[in-house]
């Protein structure tokens, strides 16, 4: 099946769960995210907002600022037409729409983290096989932005933003995103774990 139309069928597929079946998702993802150690030790994270049916990371997000962890979301980057920028993000931050129709926070250059400083990012998949392999939209916003870290090792405790390491690449995924097997490009960027409603998946060998 050719990407486009396979995106558009795992689209369409998360789009026609129920509000239930989504609740329910959203409640999982915070029980097995946190119960990791990379959760434990971490200190920031980056999440996003639900778009187009994706498991709702808000009450993660709770969680996350109740156990005093920083939130940063992905921003459209206003200067590199087709890369992403981080956010910080709290209860009070000015959101806008951005051209996809998207929330994300009101751009500002004094509000804006580097991904350095970042220890897990929550990436929304529309597929993914078991070799860790993802979907996205197919805008490559995500790829281009981890191109130039991927090759960096992951972070643990003692992990400084001047540190040539990265966060953890996390995707998220309802169970039912799942596919054999996905073609990839030279460019696409593999996920360390995929999270579903259903389980935890360990994408590469380490």
């Amino acid at each position: 099946m050719p990407n486009n139309t396979l995106r558009q069928t795992l689209r369409a597929r998360r789009r026609a769960l129920t509000v239930t079946a989504q609740h329910q998702a959203s409640m999982n993802l915070v029980e097995r995210c946190t119960r990791t150690t990379m959760w434990q030790t971490s200190h920031t994270i980056s999440a996003y907002i639900a778009f187009d049916g994706e498991i709702d990371p808000q009450p993660l997000i709770h969680a996350a600022w109740q156990a005093n962890k920083q939130v940063v979301l992905p921003v459209l980057d206003p200067k590199r037409k087709g890369e992403l920028l981080f956010m910080h993000y709290t209860p009070t931050t000015p959101m806008t729409t951005n051209r996809f129709g998207i929330a994300e926070p009101v751009f500002t250059p004094q509000n804006t983290s580097a991904i350095s400083s970042v220890d897990i990012l929550f990436i929304p998949l529309v597929g993914f096989d078991e070799a860790g392999n993802r979907m996205g939209m197919g805008g490559g916003f995500y790829d281009r932005t981890l191109a130039k870290i991927q090759h960096f090792s992951t972070p643990d405790k003692s992990r400084s933003p001047d540190t040539t390491s990265r966060p953890w690449f996390i995707g998220v995924a309802h169970a039912c995103q799942a596919v054999t097997q996905l073609t990839q490009a030279s460019w696409d960027i593999p996920m360390d774990y995929i999270i579903t409603d259903k389980n935890i998946l360990s994408a590469k060998a380490k």
